[in-house]
């Protein structure tokens, strides 16, 4: 199948293989599998996806790194000043801005990456404003991050209600879809009676494409049992 470009490609080779079929029968919550699936996409394409001022890494040589602040939509920019930004555990970069008009419409912050541990996290914040969730019900989850940047690429969606319940459980099923689109997998599957289980099922096109990439073998009686949870055991 088709990557959207070769170093997804190479990522999914190289990373999920590895880390995520493990993670897939290793847990249970959709909390858990948000920041492995984040992880990924950030890690590895360093940049952000959230609404309005987006940022991205850049590497500069001699060990330090940049952080450009600049706006998802080039025709909506508009001027702001950085008021603050400090690090967290060496970790997480909070930065917080405040609109100015006549003020530049992109910033950055360079700094040293003997001082912190990386991949950084980055957390903007317009000063004075309520933080922007996609979903009722994460405003005071730790996840927070993870799940606004999933949703605003487009890979995961909420329940009806404008809920996204971050501790319920995930089946196999749920937790493909969200691999298959994270990745940018793409295409048609010739084999499409691999599994015996899934003929009707709403993520069939899903589950035959992961299997086919390698994310996802089945069970020995040909079933995959889409709709079981991933467990601890």
């Amino acid at each position: 199948m088709i990557a959207k470009n070769k170093h997804l490609k190479n990522l999914k080779k190289a990373y999920i293989k590895k880390d995520l079929r493990y993670a897939m029968v290793n847990i249970n919550k959709i909390v858990v599998y948000i920041i492995i699936i984040s992880s990924v996409i950030l890690f590895n394409v360093n940049l952000s996806f959230s609404h309005g001022l987006n940022y991205k890494t850049e590497q500069l040589g001699n060990n330090k790194e940049r952080v450009l602040l600049e706006w998802s939509d080039k025709e909506d920019r508009k001027g702001f000043a950085v008021l603050y930004h400090y690090f967290v555990n060496g970790k997480t970069l909070h930065i917080g801005y405040e609109l100015k008009e006549d003020y530049p419409k992109e910033a950055y912050i360079d700094y040293d990456l003997n001082s912190v541990l990386s991949p950084i996290r980055v957390n903007i914040h317009e000063v004075g404003k309520q933080d922007y969730a996609p979903f009722i019900d994460i405003k005071d989850e730790e996840t927070k991050e993870y799940i606004t940047h999933l949703h605003d690429a487009g890979i995961i969606d909420g329940l009806p209600d404008g809920s996204f319940s971050p501790e319920s459980l995930i089946s196999r099923a749920e937790f493909m879809v969200i691999l298959v689109k994270a990745l940018g997998i793409e295409g048609r599957v010739e084999e499409v009676n691999r599994f015996s289980d899934i003929d009707k099922h709403w993520a069939k096109e899903y589950i035959l494409l992961a299997a086919e990439n390698g994310l996802i073998s089945g069970y020995e009686d040909g079933t995959v049992k889409p709709d079981k949870n991933n467990n601890n055991s």
